[in-house]
Protein backbone atom coordinates (compact mmCIF):
# COMPACT_ATOMS: atom_id res chain seq x y z
CA UNK A 1 0.00 0.00 0.00
CA UNK A 2 2.67 2.54 1.00
CA UNK A 3 5.42 1.18 -1.21
CA UNK A 4 7.16 3.41 -3.71
CA UNK A 5 6.96 2.80 -7.41
CA UNK A 6 10.57 1.56 -7.50
CA UNK A 7 9.86 -0.85 -4.65
CA UNK A 8 6.83 -2.19 -6.52
CA UNK A 9 8.94 -2.72 -9.67
CA UNK A 10 11.62 -4.53 -7.69
CA UNK A 11 9.04 -6.68 -5.91
CA UNK A 12 7.50 -7.60 -9.26
CA UNK A 13 10.92 -8.67 -10.56
CA UNK A 14 11.27 -5.89 -13.13
CA UNK A 15 13.86 -3.19 -13.30
CA UNK A 16 13.20 0.23 -11.80
CA UNK A 17 12.68 3.26 -14.09
CA UNK A 18 16.05 4.60 -12.97
CA UNK A 19 17.77 1.40 -14.05
CA UNK A 20 16.12 1.46 -17.48
CA UNK A 21 17.61 4.75 -18.59
CA UNK A 22 15.22 7.34 -17.18
CA UNK A 23 17.65 8.14 -14.39
CA UNK A 24 20.59 8.22 -16.79
CA UNK A 25 18.82 10.69 -19.09
CA UNK A 26 18.02 12.94 -16.14
CA UNK A 27 21.62 12.76 -14.93
CA UNK A 28 23.00 13.62 -18.38
CA UNK A 29 20.53 16.49 -18.75
CA UNK A 30 21.57 17.84 -15.34
CA UNK A 31 25.28 17.55 -16.20
CA UNK A 32 24.68 19.36 -19.51
CA UNK A 33 22.81 22.12 -17.71
CA UNK A 34 25.60 22.53 -15.16
CA UNK A 35 28.23 22.57 -17.92
CA UNK A 36 26.31 25.28 -19.82
CA UNK A 37 26.07 27.35 -16.62
CA UNK A 38 29.79 26.98 -15.85
CA UNK A 39 30.89 27.92 -19.36
CA UNK A 40 28.44 30.80 -19.67
CA UNK A 41 26.66 29.26 -22.64
CA UNK A 42 23.26 29.68 -20.96
CA UNK A 43 23.83 33.36 -20.05
CA UNK A 44 21.71 34.75 -22.91
CA UNK A 45 18.79 32.45 -22.08
CA UNK A 46 18.95 33.50 -18.41
CA UNK A 47 19.08 37.15 -19.53
CA UNK A 48 15.96 36.68 -21.68
CA UNK A 49 14.06 35.06 -18.81
CA UNK A 50 15.02 37.80 -16.36
CA UNK A 51 14.35 40.56 -18.89
CA UNK A 52 10.84 39.22 -19.55
CA UNK A 53 10.08 39.35 -15.82
CA UNK A 54 11.62 42.75 -15.07
CA UNK A 55 10.87 44.63 -18.31
CA UNK A 56 7.79 43.02 -19.91
CA UNK A 57 7.07 45.94 -22.26
CA UNK A 58 10.61 46.37 -23.59
CA UNK A 59 12.33 44.43 -26.33
CA UNK A 60 15.44 42.55 -25.14
CA UNK A 61 18.87 42.90 -26.70
CA UNK A 62 19.59 40.60 -29.60
CA UNK A 63 21.96 37.73 -28.98
CA UNK A 64 24.74 39.62 -30.75
CA UNK A 65 24.15 42.81 -28.72
CA UNK A 66 24.09 40.80 -25.49
CA UNK A 67 27.40 39.06 -26.13
CA UNK A 68 29.07 42.31 -27.21
CA UNK A 69 27.84 44.09 -24.06
CA UNK A 70 28.96 41.17 -21.91
CA UNK A 71 32.47 41.11 -23.34
CA UNK A 72 32.73 44.92 -23.17
CA UNK A 73 31.78 44.78 -19.47
CA UNK A 74 34.31 42.02 -18.84
CA UNK A 75 37.06 44.09 -20.47
CA UNK A 76 36.15 47.33 -18.70
CA UNK A 77 35.71 45.92 -15.22
CA UNK A 78 39.01 44.12 -14.76
CA UNK A 79 39.85 43.48 -11.13
CA UNK A 80 43.50 43.16 -10.19
CA UNK A 81 42.89 42.41 -6.53
CA UNK A 82 41.02 39.81 -4.61
CA UNK A 83 38.10 42.10 -3.77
Amino acid sequence: MGRSRDAQHLAAGSRSPAATGGGMRAAVARMRSLWRDMTGESAYERYLARHALEHPGCAPMSSREFWRARSRLAEESISTGCC
